[in-house]
Parts: C-alpha cells; sequence; structure tokens
C-alpha cells in the first residue's frame, strides 16, 4: 500500500500551521522525496521518518519554498548515515547540479563543515559509535538536471517530468499500486488533504 507523507502543502508566506512545499511517497518500503521546503527536514522527522530512509529527491521547480531545505537535508541525512546506506539521487530542472555543488563541492558553502566532520578525531569518534568505519568518505550526492520525460522508474513507481510554461519541472508521479488506498499524514495541521493535492504549485504531482 503507497502511503503519501504531507510534510508542507503551504506556500512562501510563513503562517502558524502551514509554509513551503515538501511531500513523502512511500511505496514498498522506498521513500521518494518532493521537493525540500522550509524546515523540511524537521517534518520528516515529525512523521516518524529519518532523512538516513530517503533515497530520491525530487525538485519540481528551484524557488526556495521549495528548496531552501535542501542544504540541511542533504548534510543531515551523510551526518547522521554509518556509511552503508544508499547514495542520495537528487533529480530536477536546471540548476539541480549546480546547486548542489554549491552546497557540498570543494568549493561549496558547506565544504567547511563536512570536512571537519571527515577529519576531526571527536567526530571519527562519533561516527564509529555510531556503527560507521573509519575513513569516513565524504558525502556523496548523485544529483542530475533533467528535461521532460521519464525520470525515474520503479516496479511500482514512475516519476516524470513535462515543460511547464518552457521551463523543465517535475510535475508528476504516477503510483501504479494501491493509490486508492493512500494514507495522507499531515504535519500541517489545518490542512485538508484535497486541498493539499490541488495545491496550484503542487498541480498533477500525484496523478493517479
Amino acid at each position: 500500500m503507497a502511503q503519501v507523507y504531507i510534510l508542507g502543502a503551504g506556500t512562501p508566506t510563513p503562517t502558524l500551521t502551514r509554509f513551503g512545499a515538501a511531500h513523502i511517497i512511500e511505496v514498498s518500503g522506498d521513500y521518494l522525496m518532493f521537493d525540500c521546503g522550509p524546515a523540511a527536514t524537521y517534518k520528516l522527522v515529525k512523521v516518524g521518518l529519518f532523512p538516513t530512509k530517503v533515497d530520491y529527491l525530487f525538485f519540481t521547480h528551484h524557488h526556495f519554498d521549495h528548496d531552501v531545505d535542501y542544504p540541511c537535508f542533504l548534510l543531515c541525512r551523510w551526518d547522521q548515515s554509518m556509511g552503508r546506506e544508499n547514495e542520495i539521487r537528487v533529480y530536477g530542472p536546471t540548476l539541480t547540479e549546480t546547486i548542489t555543488l554549491r552546497i557540498l563541492g570543494e568549493t561549496g558553502a558547506f565544504v567547511h563543515d563536512w570536512k571537519a566532520r571527515v577529519n576531526h578525531p571527536l567526530s571519527q569518534r562519533v561516527y564509529v559509535n555510531r556503527g560507521g568505519t573509519l575513513p569516513r568518505n565524504p558525502p556523496i550526492v548523485r544529483a542530475k538536471d533533467v528535461g521532460p520525460g521519464i525520470v525515474h522508474s520503479g516496479r511500482e513507481l514512475g516519476t516524470s517530468a513535462k515543460s511547464s510554461t518552457g521551463r523543465s519541472s517535475l510535475t508528476r508521479s504516477r503510483c501504479r499500486y494501491a493509490c486508492k488506498r493512500r494514507i495522507l499524514r499531515r504535519t500541517d495541521e489545518r490542512l485538508a488533504s484535497h486541498a493539499a493535492l490541488g495545491h496550484r504549485h503542487r498541480r498533477g504531482v500525484l496523478a493517479g
């Protein structure tokens, strides 16, 4: 049975109950994340999921309310790993690769952080206590800019992209399995599920 976790279905305007976009689809033990808006990592943990469970991240487009928590998610997923998790695969329109490099690359904004955690004795001890084995590898992210067409295809879930007003964006995920029995789990307390699925930034993302 497929499950959908609505972490955020708001807009760029912050409110007490809604802010930004982020969703998780779980199918047969695979967790696919769509967008990574404000506090998405924190909201992920609030619904009982840990960042290391997520192996795929898809960006619909690169506005801050859809990707501002991307650095936090990548760093947290890597920092809390034991080195045996799957490599994270990230797909999105143009700039996905560039943004990823600007976060974690050799000249990226957070290179000082992950290099310290790789090399500092105290960080190495924490890593070993967690179950990791030295030497610790730097974060590896398989990021890819994608255009219209099939982006990811699994046994029970496929994700495709289509152009929107001349720009490439990920706009649809098609569940082939138990979609009629989706379970919606809300972290936005006042959010109705039909409003979330009809949110203009997410239109067509969950076609079933």
